[in-house]
């Protein structure tokens, strides 16, 4: 199961997750955040013991026990998240995925913008 908290410090977004690692796979292993939030990792281990990285963030810590990673997302775009001290093809890796930033203009209502749909209009039926 995911634990995801969201919480507000003095205009800081947190967004705190609990993965689970085990015997080569995280579980969750997509994480979807927004920019510039503040992202806490609690990190509990199975079993194993292990370096994670996030080498875009420079996160790098070895685990073994229950272990908080806390880091800015500062940049949008798909990150990868792994074990670095385990061989690559073992599979044992995921994904931040950090949204760009949202402009008041993008939020809200969207039923009114126009979609790309290949040039199709869609039919309208008379209400009753």
């Amino acid at each position: 199961p995911v634990l995801e908290q969201t919480s507000e410090s003095g205009g800081t977004n947190v967004k705190e997750f609990t993965i689970t690692a085990k015997k080569w796979l995280f579980d969750p292993n997509i994480i979807t955040v927004n920019k510039d939030e503040t992202i806490k990792l609690n990190i509990i281990p199975s079993g194993v013991f292990f370096d994670f990285a996030i080498s875009e963030f420079g996160v790098a810590k070895k685990i073994s026990g229950i272990t908080m990673i806390e880091f800015i997302a500062e940049k949008a775009g798909t990150f990868e998240f792994k074990c670095s001290s385990c061989e690559d093809w073992r599979g044992m890796k995921g994904n931040i995925i950090v949204n760009g930033e949202q402009s008041e203009s993008t939020t809200g209502n969207t039923e009114n913008e126009p979609t790309n749909n290949g040039g199709l209009t869609p039919p309208s039926f008379p209400s009753s």
